[in-house]
């Protein structure tokens, strides 16, 4: 291994500085040692991201509760609707456990419970006993969740949920039951609904407590209680996230078993988030969802369902479904993920923003819990405060395309676009594009771009304009030449919105050129750079603007509703 010196430290900070400048990221005084701080980041949670990390980390003893290395991963593949011929090529193709929504209940009598795990959505026991004494498979060998989480639930729907028949379920797996576990507390749907990761683990934990506290008080022995619990979280494109979000997971229940004197850890199920998933360029999915799963496998999870890329499009396929199980096969198969135990730790990185993630995390979990519990949290409206006002901060952020999402806010697919119906609850980042693209179908607007200045000098600021414009599918036709040829040129493209581009001392004619346009019929005179003030100006594109206002201020100056 290679040790990080102070001299390399320095080197790293010269180097990195003068990148920095080159870009205009630093002030004329800053100093090498400052590029540190002038390229750290801070998380919704409030942390500090550095940009780099070395052996003054300290590194706390490993996560509890990884599976041991060579024991592979669950490959639990989800199912909506009652697709028996999907079910089987999946089942042919190397899915070992089946999660069944809803109507896609009815697939339990396609199955022999014997061979594959059964996870449900807090209902159906009473047909997976069936199922299982025609096959002629006792009980006791049945696997799998009952999905139970009447907390999530409300949260995610405003519906209470049904506490009685968690406690029963419970009951019943602790009785006869052992390979199944009565209740899912399903992290997911305060994932959806755009909260940070402390949030998301705090609900989580807050969640797990108070189903330990409703199980052993209607009985159950604590060792009991503690089993009948797994737990479900989304895992996205950003790997080092995803990665610390299961570890600190881990860590925070470990630390609950221990005031609790049950030496247990958690199950954990890892889901590829909805939230991240596009209608807009859906092949770009497939690497979304091949990360995610790589961070599940890292982080450790012991189930772990793939989303396929085209989940989201009204013609769903097989293609979708058998590249959704190709994703395990490669990273079990021929990446071999799963062949070492916890095989982030050590990384100065992760350590330190798991340990920082659960410290956040905990000190959420006790205002929830000072607030007398997840449920009384979730009534009170403190959760979905906490959740709305993150949810508010993404969306900002994702309107500067910070981070943009490749096919829909940069580098746009085009084509036309139906959306789907989120359902309740879900933040889905790229929506808020694809609904501008929507308002364009059939239409093809036009924003004319104004070149001006030496051709290789405006490229940049053409094609940005190019790229911004393509996200709500309107097209950039380019013109140059005098004010009164970029008029006849406004006429000719048949618009009523033009853009200048050019370098910045080439727009000392801006105003010129921004009279000729309105005068010809212009509603709106746009300018690729920072706000400078030329006047006739009605708008400015740079890096960093609110793409989504700009787009819906050049939609209405086009009479596009």
């Amino acid at each position: 291994m290679t040790t990080v010196t102070e001299n390399d430290r320095e080197t790293w900070q010269a180097m990195a500085l003068s990148a920095v400048r080159r870009v205009g990221r630093a002030p004329d005084d800053a100093q090498p040692v400052d590029v540190e701080n002038l390229l750290a980041t801070t998380t919704y949670d409030g942390l500090t991201v550095r940009p780099l990390y070395g052996p003054e980390t300290e590194v706390p003893p490993p996560a509890p509760g990884m599976r041991t290395g060579g024991r592979p991963w669950r490959v639990r593949q989800r199912y909506l609707e009652p697709d028996p011929a999907s079910l089987r090529e999946d089942l042919a193709g190397g899915v070992t456990e089946v999660w069944l929504s809803g109507p896609a209940q009815d697939l339990l009598d396609e199955i022999d419970p014997g061979r594959v795990g059964v996870v449900l959505d807090g209902t159906g026991l009473e047909r997976l006993l069936e199922v299982a004494r025609r096959h002629g498979v006792p009980a006791t060998a049945l696997t799998g969740n009952l999905g139970a989480d009447p907390l999530a639930e409300r949260a995610r729907t405003g519906r209470p949920g049904d506490l009685d028949r968690l406690v029963r379920l419970a009951a019943a797996c602790v009785a006869g039951l052992p390979g199944l576990r009565a209740v899912t507390v399903d992290a997911t749907a305060y994932h959806d609904a755009g909260g940070s990761h402390a949030d998301v683990l705090a609900c989580s934990i807050a969640s797990g407590v108070e189903y330990l506290r409703l199980l052993t008080g209607a009985g159950l022995e604590v060792s009991d209680a503690f089993g009948q619990l797994e737990f479900r979280y989304a895992v996205g494109a950003d790997l080092f996230d995803s990665i610390a979000v299961l570890r600190a997971a881990r860590r925070l229940w470990a630390r609950v078993a221990r005031e609790c004197g049950a030496p247990v850890v958690q199950r954990q199920h890892a889901v590829t988030s909805s939230a991240m998933m596009t209608v807009l360029s859906p092949s770009s999915n497939i690497m979304r969802t091949t990360v995610a799963c790589t961070a599940a496998a890292i982080g450790g999870a012991d189930a772990v369902t793939v989303t396929p890329f085209d989940a989201l499009l009204p013609e769903r396929g097989e293609p979708g479904r058998r590249l959704a199980r190709n994703v395990h096969a490669v990273l079990r198969e021929e990446a071999h993920l799963h062949r070492v135990a916890d095989p982030a730790a050590g990384s100065w990185y992760v350590e330190q923003h798991t340990a920082d993630l659960a410290g956040r995390a905990w000190a959420v979990f006790r205002e929830i819990e000072g607030a007398g519990g997840m449920s009384a949290a979730v009534d009170s409206g403190l959760v979905a405060g906490r959740l709305a006002a993150t949810r508010g901060r993404r969306a900002a952020d994702l309107a500067r395309r910070r981070p943009p999402i490749v096919g829909v806010s940069r580098y746009a697919e085009p084509g036309p676009v139906t959306l789907p119906d989120s359902g309740p609850g879900l933040f889905r980042g790229a929506e808020i594009f694809e609904r501008l693209r929507a308002r364009t179908a059939g239409a093809r607007p036009a924003v004319l771009l104004v070149g001006l200045g030496r051709p290789a000098a405006r490229t940049a600021r053409v094609d940005f304009a190019t790229d911004l414009f393509a996200v709500a599918g309107i097209e950039t036709p380019v013109c140059d030449g005098r004010p009164e040829e970029v008029a006849a040129a406004l006429t000719a493209a048949g618009t009523r919105v033009a853009c200048l581009c050019g370098p910045d001392e080439a727009y000392a004619d801006a105003e010129r050129y921004a009279r000729a346009l309105t005068d010809a019929g212009a509603a709106g005179v746009w300018l690729a750079g920072r706000p400078a003030g030329p006047a006739g100006v009605t708008g400015y594109l740079f890096d960093g603007c609110d793409v989504v206002d700009v787009l819906e201020r050049a939609l209405k100056e086009l009479d596009i509703p």
